[in-house]
């Protein structure tokens, strides 16, 4: 849960690395991956609406990377 209600600005680093351990646990592509890839949809969801309720929305920056892609479970091919 995100708890950013009651700041005026703030700096933080989210690592969501559930992606990378069902990719490499269950197989990217796989039914567990993409439950997975739900919960992060929700975590984003709620940092966003934590951030509009606390007034910060419209002056914070937030970046989504990942460090890789896959395939099965590994990395995938180049």
């Amino acid at each position: 849960m995100w708890f950013v209600d009651s700041v005026s600005s703030c700096d933080f680093v989210a690592v969501l690395a559930v992606m990378d351990d069902a990719g490499h646990g269950s197989g990217h592509g796989s039914t567990s991956y993409y439950t997975d890839l739900l919960k992060v949809d929700q975590q984003l969801k709620a940092l966003f609406s934590s951030l509009e309720r606390a007034g910060i929305l419209s002056k914070t920056l937030v970046l989504i990377t990942a460090d890789h892609g896959g395939v099965g479970f590994g990395h995938g091919a180049m």
